[in-house]
């Protein structure tokens, strides 16, 4: 059985790649669409789980991703999955403790917001990271950046619609859902912040290491970190086992994966500025997870916000 699944897997494989290479831009192009869709469904799964803390879904979602990708090395036949190269491990490392930082965040901000609007502060982040390259890289930033920064602080305060705002405009606004919505902001700028971290290391880690290899060390230190969290803390997944909870987590493991993989392959095939604007279909495809799914409408505020944030990103691509 397992040599007739890794044949399926090396015939496939040949068909990729003959488009990998003679048609690179197309094959990034969709690689960064499906990735986009594979984003949203991990986190509509994620909002579908019910009685269970963030940092549950987050050990039990990269147990399932681990599983995954392990299981990818072993019909790949891919037995490089250790660098002796000191100075690819110590980035491979932070590269790992950014991104683990920047998935926690990004599930618990799912708690407190619409599925919309947290992929509407997701796409703030090429500011960041291009701040962040500046600054650490040395990468030159043009006046682009000012207005894209501009761009997307208008953008964030309509996308999590502060009360002063709304009171304004609005009498019987209610501020029972404020609170929720500034741990939501807080949970999406810790986020960007350690996504953009992750970023520049990445740049610096220059393709040292593969994409199997990346995934495994952030799999593998996830789980260990985020189960040493749960541990010392005396939660008990075991009163939140039910089948809708088990299917989901399983689903959110398979779809980041699966994102993960695609985003990152688009990415060593074309470049960023080719292929990030394309990742802002997250936003229609949130949207339209809210509506079709979670039955929450778009309001105004949110649909002008995402408008701002998607502009101001863009802008930061044309330097």
């Amino acid at each position: 059985m397992t040599s007739i699944i890794a044949e399926i897997f090396h015939k496939v494989q040949k068909i990729v790649n003959y488009y990998e290479e003679e048609r690179k831009t197309y094959t990034a192009i969709m690689y960064m669409l499906v990735s986009g869709l594979f984003f949203i469904l991990s986190g509509t799964f994620i909002k579908k789980i019910t009685n269970v803390s963030s940092m549950q879904i987050f050990c039990l979602r990269s147990v399932c991703s681990f599983l995954i990708n392990s299981s990818v090395i072993a019909v790949k036949g891919d037995q490089n999955i250790y660098t002796k190269d000191r100075e690819a491990y110590g980035l491979l490392l932070k590269r790992v403790l950014f991104g683990f930082i920047a998935d926690y965040f990004f599930v618990a901000m799912l708690k407190y917001l619409t599925l919309g609007d947290c992929t509407s502060i997701v796409m703030t982040y090429p500011i960041f990271s291009t701040i962040l390259a500046s600054i650490i890289l040395k990468e030159h930033f043009s006046k682009y950046l000012i207005y894209s920064i501009i761009f997307c602080v208008i953008g964030i305060i309509l996308v999590c619609k502060p009360p002063f705002i709304l009171n304004y405009f609005f009498d019987s606004y209610s501020h029972s859902q404020s609170p929720n919505i500034f741990l939501g902001f807080l949970n999406g700028l810790g986020f960007v912040t350690f996504l953009s971290f992750s970023i520049v290391t990445t740049r610096r880690l220059g393709g040292k290491v593969t994409i199997q290899v990346l995934l495994q060390y952030l799999y593998f230190c996830t789980i260990f970190a985020s189960t040493l969290f749960i541990m010392s803390s005396g939660d008990e997944i075991g009163s939140y086992v039910t089948l809708n909870n088990i299917f989901m987590i399983i689903g959110t493991g398979f779809s980041q994966n699966c994102a993960n993989i695609f985003y990152n392959k688009s990415l060593f095939l074309e470049k960023a500025t080719v292929v990030i604007p394309l990742s802002y279909t997250q936003v229609i495809f949130s949207f339209l997870s809210d509506v079709f799914i979670f039955k929450v409408a778009p309001n105004i505020f949110s649909i002008v916000g995402c408008l701002f944030i998607v502009s101001g990103s863009y802008l930061t691509l044309k330097q």
